[in-house]
C-alpha cells in the first residue's frame, strides 16, 4: 500500500527521476510472490482509486540494498 501511495505522490509532483519499490523482510506470513490482500486491494481501489491488483511480494535482497546505496 505504501508503494502505491508513494508512486501517486511522486507522479503528482512530476518526480519521474525517483524509483519506488516495495520489498518484504520475511516470509513468515505469506510466501514470496503472494498477491496483495483482497482487503488491501479493495480499500485502495474504493477509497483512494489506486490499483494494486498486479502486486506480488518480493523479498529484500543484498542486490536491492547495494543498488539503493549507489543512488
Amino acid at each position: 500500500m505504501a508503494e502505491q501511495f508513494a508512486k501517486r505522490y511522486l507522479s503528482r509532483r512530476n518526480a519521474s527521476d525517483v524509483t519506488v519499490v516495495s520489498r518484504s523482510l520475511s516470509t513468515d506470513y505469506e510466501p514470496e510472490g503472494s498477491p496483495a490482500s483482497e482487503q488491501g486491494v479493495r480499500v485502495l481501489r474504493g477509497k483512494y482509486d489506486l490499483d494494486m491488483t498486479q502486486h506480488e511480494s518480493k523479498l529484500l535482497t543484498k542486490e536491492d540494498v547495494d543498488a539503493a546505496a549507489q543512488v
